[in-house]
């Protein structure tokens, strides 16, 4: 069994925390400056908090774990001390594992355009992605994580000898 944790990208998520922050104190003094405009201001300043505590949640204290078995890729997410598991899939119903660059170039997106469901497991914002497509109850599903090269090549050998069988 594989396991792969993604590093968390520390300063990039306190600067756009920093940033939410800036943008809704300045929306909270618009509010005084501008009174015709008032609900607007504090329509906005209330968007930035919610955005804000959002990507505080989601990106500073959740952890997710890719874990690799034989036969089964899994994602888990952890927050605190509490594990969910959020996605166990066959590997023997993988479809196509590549980069998220790579799929933006090239024509795979055209090749898979009904798909149903999709996830994305990221930490991190911007980061260099896997997209994993695989068969889920007769719909493709996409899932987008990011794994380590050792866990890619981990992961693409597992699918071979599934497929193999």
């Amino acid at each position: 069994m594989i396991m792969c944790k993604p590093e968390k990208n520390k300063k990039q998520t306190i600067c756009i925390i920093a940033v939410l922050i800036l943008v809704a104190a300045l929306m909270y003094c618009m509010t005084t400056i501008i009174p015709a405009f008032k609900w607007l201001f504090q329509l906005a300043f209330l968007v930035s908090l919610v955005i804000c505590l959002n990507y505080f949640i989601n990106h500073s204290m959740t952890q997710y774990i890719y874990r690799l078995s034989e036969s089964d890729f899994t994602v888990i997410k952890q927050t605190g001390t509490k594990e969910v598991t959020v996605c166990s899939l066959a590997l023997s119903e993988s479809v196509l594992l590549v980069s998220e660059a790579k799929y933006k170039e090239t024509n795979e997106r055209s090749k898979h355009p009904n798909i149903a469901s999709r996830f994305n497991y990221c930490q991190n914002v911007n980061t260099g992605a896997y997209i994993y497509i695989c068969k889920f109850r007769n719909n493709e599903t996409l899932i987008k994580f990011e794994p380590n090269e050792i866990f890619v090549s981990a992961m693409l050998e597992a699918i071979s000898k599934s497929k193999g069988k």
